[in-house]
């Protein structure tokens, strides 16, 4: 966290010197891997990353927990050729996990194949009724590929369910621009910076599009 990557290295040498004093179960040593993959990406070293990780999950190629550790950490490096290769393996071992289809959405919406990203959401959904989580990354792929009438039902069913969701508003606010419904639009958009974090660059965004909407000058 402190940017020191060779202090890190050095410490993941320590822990790994001295396994009487260390004793690593399963998900340490699944942790302590990712971690030391991550720094050599920080390090600019990806290579020799990849290489760590592939070979943590060649030496347990059932291991769901590793597979969702090594998904994390392609996925925080933009390597998403390479996490969506390992959700696909951890898709064989368990084909309705839900979070390694929640995954495979995000990594697909990551890489702007939006229709690609719907089907493991709606699967989540199938699974799981009330994972919003997967709705609004759906409502988000609808209203990225321009299906506004697909995207405003889960939104509209995410408003009713997390009213206080600014999200939902900011994505019912941009169908309504969308449409030139201009009274709808500037209703979800006040409510969006009603709930939304102060002073973000989104909700600048956003008071900039209520002042183009109401007429005034910027």
């Amino acid at each position: 966290m402190a940017r020191l990557p060779d202090r890190t290295l050095e410490l993941i040498r320590e822990i790994r010197n001295q396994p009487e004093i260390f004793t690593l179960g399963v998900t340490n040593r699944n942790e302590l891997a990712a971690l030391e993959a991550r720094t050599h990406f920080a390090r600019n070293e990806p290579g020799l990353a990849e290489r760590i990780l592939e070979t943590a999950v060649e030496q347990s190629p059932n291991d769901e927990h590793l597979l969702v550790t090594v998904t994390s950490a392609y996925f925080q490096n933009g390597r998403y050729s390479n996490a969506l290769a390992t959700i696909n393996r951890h898709l064989k071992l368990a084909p309705d996990n839900p979070l390694a289809l929640l995954n495979q959405g995000v990594v697909n919406m990551q890489a702007n194949a939006y229709q690609d990203a719907i089907e493991p959401f709606t699967r989540v959904m199938t699974l799981e009724s009330t994972n919003y989580t997967a709705q609004l990354y759906r409502a988000i792929c609808y209203l990225r590929s321009d299906q506004l009438d697909a995207a405003q039902n889960d939104y509209e069913t995410l408003q009713r369910a997390l009213p206080s969701a600014y999200q939902v508003y900011y994505g019912l606010g941009e169908i309504s621009y969308r449409r030139k419904d201009t009274n709808a639009a500037i209703r979800h958009y006040e409510s969006y910076l009603t709930n939304a974090v102060p002073n973000s660059e989104e909700g600048k965004f956003v008071s900039a599009r209520l002042k183009e909407l109401k007429g005034e000058k910027p």
